[in-house]
């Protein structure tokens, strides 16, 4: 079981808002997990990693995301098929990894996409990009905020909500992404738009 250690960088650890100099952590290589950390004196392991001076810190949590969307697009990105959507979500997730963020909650993907990938991921097939809490589809009243092709579960009563949120968690949402309110990417309405009733929203199962 193989050892190694990154060395000489500053650490900014999350816990404490001094940075600290110096620092070193060991890594398991079987595991990918830190096993000891420190500064100062370095221990001696199957291998080093010299960091020269760089920054080190924890990973960044995205807690709203729509990895399908291209917000380069007048549409959003939002009416294309399923490949050129498929396509669009992996560049953008290995995007967010490399900009430092290791952990997404999805809120809300064209074509369940976020649920297939995070099943990919999973099982080691799909590899660099951050962990995923897929949502799925959103919930959307028709004509709402989130009636978009191949986007939104359409839900017009309690019953058709209880189903579509069955239906989503079966097929592996984590999350429930509702559009309550109206917003910026539907014309016609506004924010403060009230689209789904008290009673849609308590989500009974």
């Amino acid at each position: 079981m193989s050892k190694i250690t990154y060395e000489n960088f500053t650490l900014f650890d999350g816990k404490n808002q001094s940075e600290k100099q110096s620092a070193w952590f060991t890594v398991d290589d079987a595991t990918g997990k830190i096993v000891k950390m420190g500064t100062g004196t370095v221990p001696k392991t199957d291998a080093q990693v010299d960091l020269d001076g760089k920054y080190v810190m924890p990973g960044l949590i995205n807690c709203h995301t729509h990895i399908c969307m291209n917000p380069l697009r007048g549409d959003g990105g939002m009416n294309v098929n399923i490949v050129d959507a498929t396509v669009h979500a992996v560049q953008h997730l290995r995007q967010l990894l490399k900009s430092g963020v290791t952990y997404i909650r999805e809120c809300g993907s064209s074509y369940d996409i976020d649920i297939y990938l995070n099943e990919l991921h999973k099982q080691g097939e799909l590899k660099k990009v951050p962990n995923i809490l897929p949502s799925g589809r959103p919930y959307s009243m028709t004509g709402g905020h989130g009636d978009f092709p191949n986007f939104g579960h359409l839900v017009d009563s309690p019953d058709e909500m209880r189903k579509a949120v069955r239906t989503g968690l079966k097929r592996g949402a984590m999350a429930i992404k509702v559009m309550a309110t109206g917003g910026v990417m539907t014309s016609g309405d506004f924010m403060d738009d009230p689209q789904l009733s008290i009673e849609e929203l308590k989500l009974e199962s």
